[in-house]
């Protein structure tokens, strides 16, 4: 048999500590230390009893601590505006004494049934009232797909349609969509097209729903002589992005000249588009605005301009009036009507206060966008 070899191990020879270091230690030991809260430390047990109250949730302080923290990083600019002028009714004219009828083109940058939200609801609502009215309307509205038997003239392919009784021209220009680009270089086949339109369909007025996209026509009614108004529905007249929210997530102060666009957002040719779109503007007969700070601002980067703050009205048949009494303790439904999208603050208020609902606070619906878009939240 082989014997076992055995392995000694090596000692290490240590130094003594002086007596230097002898005393340091001891002063150290013998010093009066800080009293600090001891840590606590949660148990398997406890965390599962926790888990199984909240029901797997975050609880309220971490919620409100998650929800918090973010909207605490923006920094709202302190904006110096004037009031927001009303609006102020005219006195009838000959025409309107006589009860003749006018003739009115809508400009709008789309249009039914390819979009649907706010600025085109506004201008179907204002076609449909002023025809009731007997006018003559027509909506002309550009469109990013237009079927196979469009007409195409001069590299602009047009079709008219009617759509809930309001006549349409739609159109589409072979150029890349102006809406995609924050300098708005003019078309000179769209605008010798615009002033053919104009020229046929002889408006007494213009109404200017949205400019984007439209440009070429204001320009065209302002040499043809052609009266037009304008209802400011965004901020995309003084802001290339159209929210005021920079690139950063920040929110925009004012172009300062173009300067602060170039600056957050990298956008060189904002001063260009504020100096085309300026004249426009300042040619417009009379200009609304449905937000009294829409208006203010607007005035700020502009103060050449008058705005009048007019509210959108409301059909009057569609509405039901709601004839039930809340109760304390009753479950209330909140609807929420627009575009989902982030810009939209509501939607990520209503989402952080759904956080803070109890549980039997019954079911929280959204109207939805289109007619095959639906979201339901329940507490």
């Amino acid at each position: 048999m082989k014997r076992k070899r055995k392995i000694r191990s090596a000692t290490v020879k240590r130094s003594r500590p002086s007596s230097t270091t002898k005393a340091a230690k001891k002063a150290r030991r013998s010093a009066v230390r800080p009293e600090y809260p001891k840590r606590r430390f949660r148990t398997a047990k406890k965390t599962s009893r926790l888990r199984h109250r909240s029901g797997g949730k975050q609880t309220a302080r971490r919620r409100q601590k998650s929800f918090i923290s973010p909207s605490a990083a923006l920094h709202v600019p302190a904006l110096q505006l004037l009031e927001a002028q009303p609006f102020e009714a005219q006195p009838p004219n000959d025409r309107q004494q006589l009860g003749e009828g006018l003739s009115i083109l809508y400009i709008v940058h789309s249009f039914y049934p390819e979009s649907y939200t706010g600025t085109e609801k506004f201008v179907l609502n204002m076609a449909r009232s002023m025809q009731q009215r007997g006018h003559r309307v027509k909506v002309v509205t550009y469109c990013g797909q237009l079927p196979e038997e469009a007409i195409i003239t001069n590299e602009i392919a047009s079709i008219e349609y009617v759509y809930d009784g309001v006549p349409v021209l739609a159109y589409r220009n072979q150029a890349p969509d102006p809406a995609q680009s924050a300098s708005l270089v003019e078309e000179p086949r769209l605008s010798m097209w615009a002033e053919a339109v104009l020229t046929q369909e002889q408006p007494n007025l213009i109404h200017v729903a949205h400019t984007m996209r439209g440009v070429e026509f204001v320009q065209a009614a302002l040499r043809m002589g052609i009266p037009y108004v304008m209802t400011l529905t965004d901020y995309w007249s003084v802001c290339p992005r159209t929210t005021l929210v920079r690139v950063d997530k920040q929110l925009c102060a004012g172009p300062e000249g173009g300067l602060a666009c170039m600056a957050h957002c990298q956008l060189p040719y904002a001063s260009e588009r504020l100096l085309t779109l300026a004249p426009l503007l300042q040619g417009a007969q009379r200009i609304f605005s449905p937000s009294a700070f829409l208006a203010s601002y607007t005035q700020k980067v502009l103060p050449s301009l008058r705005i009048e703050v007019l509210p959108h009205g409301m059909r009057r048949e569609t509405l039901v009036p709601n004839a039930k009494i809340y109760r304390s303790g009753d479950t209330l439904t909140l609807v929420y009507g627009g575009s989902l999208n982030g810009i939209k603050a509501f939607i990520s208020y209503f989402k952080r206060w759904l956080w803070y609902l109890p549980a039997d606070s019954g079911c929280i619906s959204m109207v939805p966008v289109s007619r095959n878009t639906r979201k339901c939240y329940s507490g």
